[in-house]
């Protein structure tokens, strides 16, 4: 074989390598964006729609719910657009 060849052969393996990883960090980023989605939807069920103080719960117990809300969407966002 010439040098030619070999370094054909060489880019396409290289090239292969890169799509690969590529295509790994993409899964990851992508998955990290589903969390951060599901993060968010928990939180504003937390703050908005978490039970309420009068029906099940005392009344000091639903400023942890909107509390654990908050830090939800912040989190959420976060992951979303970073």
């Amino acid at each position: 074989m010439g040098i030619k060849t070999d370094l054909i052969i060489g880019l396409i393996i290289v090239a292969i390598i890169v799509l690969i990883v590529a295509a790994i960090i993409a899964s990851i980023i992508l998955a990290l964006k589903a969390v951060g989605l599901l993060f968010v939807l928990f939180g504003i069920f937390m703050m908005f729609f978490f039970p309420g103080a009068g029906e099940y719960q005392e009344s000091w117990m639903s400023s942890t719910g909107v509390i654990v809300g908050i830090i939800c969407v912040i989190l959420g966002a976060a992951m979303l657009f970073l």
